[in-house]
């Protein structure tokens, strides 16, 4: 973000094992062994919210994704993070 200028905004959504741990684990361990040397390394809620350090989160914040102003079932487990912040 230092290379953007002040009222710029970070958009950004994430995978995460920490939402339905099971299914994402056995889903993750057959996609890297596909994949080679370039693993997929799934990220927790806090190091997700770690990109946002700086930054004013637009509300409703850092929340699952289909809960970030979707027209999707919030019911649906979809193993990602969503959210937007602005540079001040």
């Amino acid at each position: 973000m230092d290379a953007v200028p002040p009222g710029s905004y970070l958009a950004h959504s994430d995978t995460t094992g920490d939402i339905d741990t099971e299914r994402v684990a056995t889903a993750t361990a057959r996609l890297n062994a596909r994949l080679g040397p370039a693993q997929l390394h799934r990220r927790t809620r806090d190091q997700i919210a770690a990109y946002y350090t700086g930054l004013d989160l637009v509300e409703p914040g850092q929340v699952f994704l289909p809960e970030w102003r979707a027209l999707g079932n919030p019911a649906h487990l979809i193993p990602c993070y969503a959210g937007v912040a602005r540079k001040p």
